[in-house]
């Protein structure tokens, strides 16, 4: 009579290959993972934290992330995976194995233990940290590119702690009916990182299970940062505002990537730019020579230049067409790769060159940049060219290539070179150009006035503008560091009665300085072009009334105290007064600006 053949009982019945990984321990314990990837049907394996049976009764301290965002996953993630137009890319889903109790689909309170040993297998030796009937993670000895990760469905539950929103998303795209226009989904490969933790000695408690989740799940979303918001604004791909920044920014970068007599000369340097967002200890770390962050030019675009991402208005100011593919993007408020690239080209043929024309041929600024471009041809002439070159590549690019032996004379070097370039700033950057609030003004102005003519051509623009302020500049009318003329006019409109700063903020520059400089440069600018249309004086009597509301406010605060004395009770005997004094004050006040707008166009008009 035959004999049965043995029943062999499998342990495990899942199977995953990847790399094995360890991190030093801590207080005796000591994570572990395994880097792998699944495909699409595999995804079943992982579980949410919400499928958890009795994850609603954790503790307050176990309360982690397990309420997915239905609205996210269908109006963001998945129009995002379900567009055929975008590259997909993503993260690693982070999962971890919960063990759990026998029949029943409860976690285990705490983790069993992981015992660690070895075993000759299949002509290899391989190390093992398993937790016997629960699951295992092997590895061929010395080479950790070879580990296998197996487990019990029924003993463990592979269960998402990050990205679990990316999860939902890609579960719900695998099944959704518009996957069939994805036929290559079924040969992705989703990444992940499956992290365990063990007693480092057999003295040492295993930690609960909670504990495992809590750690991991506090880490990712404590200490692990968020990118910055000007490294946010470089990588973004989907902004018009922030792809208009990263253009304007390369522009001076490839610039200085060439040698320098292949450069354009009166390009911004790379240095101009606070361009890399670095942080040390989450704090911004300011780079020597910039004048202008990332966040702030892409605020200029956004306030003063192009409006807010996808308005009507940035689609005009772009000269976006109906006919133009662009035009449906800006409809449906999101842009692809190839939307983006072609948002580079047509941005950069005429918007980006004039924003870069006004910025190099400002005088403060193009003085600035004549001043360290001399600063660094002189330093390359020197004995030292050798540790210039390296010291004015770190002053750029945030690292230097110099050999080991010479790295203590460059950073010496930089020490020197920084202390130059703050005196070339404050050689050529005065308040209020030096200050944020001096090129809000700017480019209010600049946005503002371009709408006002209904868009001329950018560049052509760019030019008539530049020259007016330049000239505006030059006769002092954005003089604060001297008591000038001038100076009393910029009173309440960029500084208070006792040399504070005010309407500083981007919102301000509206009804303040932006407003001013409009005034000056088209007085300093006359004629206007004739093919530029336009009602000015309309525009002119609106901006003066603007200015005018801007300095009885300030008034208003500068002679209230005063007033304050002659009527103690306060209420509305004080409040009449204050408002008919700073009235008049205010009054006198935008009757000096115009008076001294109409000289100006009187002697251009004589120029002329």
């Amino acid at each position: 009579m035959p004999v049965n053949p043995p029943i062999v009982k499998q342990q495990y019945n899942h199977q995953l290959h990847g790399v094995y990984g360890q991190f030093g321990s801590g207080a005796g314990i000591n994570a572990f993972y395994i880097q792998s990837a699944l495909t699409p049907v595999q995804l079943d394996w992982i579980s949410l934290i919400s499928d958890i049976r009795g994850s609603e009764r954790w503790p307050v301290s176990d309360l982690f992330q397990r309420d997915v965002d239905n609205d996210r996953i269908t109006n963001s993630l998945l129009p995002y995976l379900q567009d055929a137009e975008k590259i997909k890319f993503f993260n690693p889903l982070t999962l971890t194995l919960l063990p759990m109790q026998d029949d029943d689909d409860l976690v285990l309170s705490q983790m069993p233990r992981a015992i660690k040993s070895s075993v000759q297998k299949d002509g290899n030796e391989w190390d093992l940290i398993e937790r016997p009937t629960f699951h295992c993670v092997r590895w061929i000895r010395d080479y950790p590119q070879y580990a296998v990760l197996e487990w019990n469905d029924i003993r463990t539950k592979l269960v998402a702690i990050d990205g679990q929103h990316r999860l939902s998303a890609l579960k719900r795209f695998r099944h959704d009916r518009q996957t069939d226009a994805h036929p290559n989904f079924r040969t992705w490969r989703i990444p992940i990182v499956v992290v365990s933790f063990r007693a480092d000695t057999d003295q040492t408690d295993p930690p609960s299970v909670l504990d495992v989740v809590r750690s991991i799940f506090v880490y990712i979303n404590t200490q692990a940062q968020r990118v910055n918001p000007t490294r946010e604004i470089l990588l973004s791909d989907e902004s018009v505002n922030a792809v208009c920044t990263q253009e304007l920014v390369q522009l001076s970068h490839a610039n200085d990537l060439m040698s320098a007599d292949q450069r354009i000369s009166g390009r911004l340097p790379l240095l101009f730019y606070d361009w890399r967002g670095e942080e040390s200890e989450q704090r911004r770390v300011h780079a020597p020579a910039a004048v202008k962050g990332i966040k702030e030019i892409h605020d200029w675009f956004e306030y003063y230049i192009l409006g807010e991402d996808f308005d009507a208005d940035q689609e005009i100011a772009l000269g976006i067409n109906p006919a133009n593919r662009l035009h449906d993007a800006f409809h449906d408020r999101t842009l692809n790769h190839s939307d983006s690239k072609q948002l580079r080209e047509l941005a950069g043929k005429e918007l980006l060159p004039a924003v870069a024309h006004v910025l190099e041929n400002f005088y403060p600024y193009r003085s600035y940049v004549t001043a360290l471009r001399e600063l660094e041809r002189k330093h390359e002439k020197s004995q030292q060219s050798d540790l210039a070159r390296h010291a004015f590549y770190e002053l750029r690019f945030g690292t230097n290539l110099a050999p080991d032996a010479v790295k203590q004379d460059v950073d010496r070097l930089l020490v020197t070179l920084k202390q130059e370039i703050e005196e070339l700033k404050g050689e050529w950057l005065k308040p209020p150009v030096d200050l944020d609030i001096g090129m809000r003004g700017v480019f209010c102005a600049f946005g503002n006035l371009h709408y006002i003519f209904s868009r001329p051509p950018w560049m052509e623009y760019a030019k008539w503008f530049v020259t007016a302020l330049n000239r505006l500049y030059h006769d002092k009318w954005l003089e604060l560091h001297r008591r000038t003329p001038q100076r009393k006019l910029l009173r309440h409109i960029v500084e208070d009665h006792s040399d504070v700063i005010v309407n500083y903020r981007l919102e301000h520059a509206e009804s303040a300085l932006g407003a001013y400089l409009q005034l000056l440069t088209t007085a300093y600018g006359w004629p206007i072009p004739k093919q530029w249309k336009g009602d000015w004086p309309a525009s002119r009597d609106l901006l003066l009334e603007s200015l005018r509301g801007t300095v009885f406010r300030g008034y208003r605060r500068e002679i209230r105290p005063p007033l304050k004395l002659k009527y103690p009770d306060g209420g509305r005997p004080l409040t009449d007064a204050v408002n008919g004094e700073a009235n008049k004050l205010a009054g006198n006040h935008i009757r000096r600006i115009e008076r001294e707008l109409d000289k100006i166009e009187k002697k251009r008009k004589e120029k002329v």
